[in-house]
């Protein structure tokens, strides 16, 4: 019965650490987006004002 146990957590475990891999994936595009449109906005804001006002 402590296999079983041992085998539960232990899938269960790979299966948190690839959630963690995708959460992390998700959070390392939503920065690097982020900081495009940081480094993009001050071009924006000759072309597109509106934008800058929704994001303020």
């Amino acid at each position: 019965m402590s296999a079983g146990y041992r085998l539960l957590v232990s899938s269960s475990s790979s299966l948190g650490i690839d959630q963690l891999i995708a959460y992390f994936y998700l959070i390392l595009s939503t920065f690097v987006y982020i900081c495009l449109y940081l480094t993009l906005a001050p071009r924006l804001r000759v072309h597109e004002p509106s934008i800058l006002k929704l994001g303020h």
